[in-house]
């Protein structure tokens, strides 16, 4: 335990041990026949090792528990199972169309709106708010004037602004990718795009004045609608985003191989 300005609340507390992704995720991924593979800002490798730190205070840990990872870290997907995936069973989508069909959350018994937001805004927040070290690299994400709004939503709640979505992706079928990728910017023609994927779900952050107004009209952040995308090929967007994330840092030798091996770039 340390001394220090926790980094969500901004009061000088006891900061704990904090990770980065819960520890009950970590317990899933580790328990895999290959390590879970971390990507930071200039390198990739295959480690059990946590991304860890003394950055925020025993009650700000209690808000991103109670908030969203407890709900979401016993049903993201597994070797086994897919629980996030079983609430839609049976269920009517609003729109379908040829790889994906999108849901109304609201409407979805079981589903905890509120859980799943919470969870992807704070996985954002913390790779925004501290230069997580791995090893000697970095792992973090800079969003500018946008990460004190951020901030706000997974304190207390405070909506946040029209030019600052947050969008979720779930796998429709149990995911074969089985692992992390932690927020990174990708490549966008419009606004800022963030993502990251775990076992079977795919968050997106986009800010900026021009984001195209379907993405706004879409997006689970939305006051209205809780709009969820069921994606047929998600594990393949995950795997896109290894490989992007692969070109432009410096893979350990292991995970060259295991890239090659499981990854291979598309004819």
């Amino acid at each position: 335990m340390e001394r220090g300005i926790c980094k969500l609340c901004l009061f000088e507390k006891d900061l704990q041990d904090s990770h980065f992704l819960g520890k009950a995720v970590y317990k899933t991924l580790s328990g895999l026949d290959s390590p879970p593979i971390m990507f930071t800002n200039d390198s990739a490798m295959q480690s059990t090792e946590q991304l860890r730190d003394y950055v925020f205070c025993y009650d700000c840990e209690q808000k991103f528990n109670h908030g969203g990872e407890k709900w979401m870290h016993s049903r993201i997907g597994t070797m086994a199972e897919f629980k996030l995936l079983d609430l839609f069973t049976g269920q009517t989508p609003l729109f379908a169309e040829e790889g994906y069909k999108l849901y109304d959350g609201t409407k979805l018994p079981g589903v905890d709106c509120a859980a799943l937001l919470h969870y992807g805004a704070g996985i954002f927040f913390k790779a925004a708010a501290h230069v997580w070290d791995f090893k000697g690299s970095p792992c973090n994400i800079e969003i500018g004037e946008y990460k004190e709004p951020l901030r706000r939503f997974v304190l207390d709640g405070v909506d946040l602004p029209s030019n600052a979505i947050i969008s979720v992706g779930i796998s429709s079928k149990k995911p074969d990718f089985i692992g992390f990728v932690p927020p990174t910017q990708m490549m966008e023609p419009q606004g800022v795009k963030y993502t990251f994927y775990v076992s079977g779900v795919l968050y997106t952050l986009r800010f900026g004045d021009d984001i195209p107004e379907g993405h706004r009209q879409t997006a689970f952040s939305s006051p209205n609608l809780k709009l969820i995308y069921l994606i047929d090929d998600l594990s393949d967007v995950g795997r896109d985003i290894m490989r992007q994330l692969a070109a432009n840092s410096k893979p350990s030798p292991r995970l060259e191989q295991f890239m090659k091996k499981h990854f291979p770039p598309k004819a």
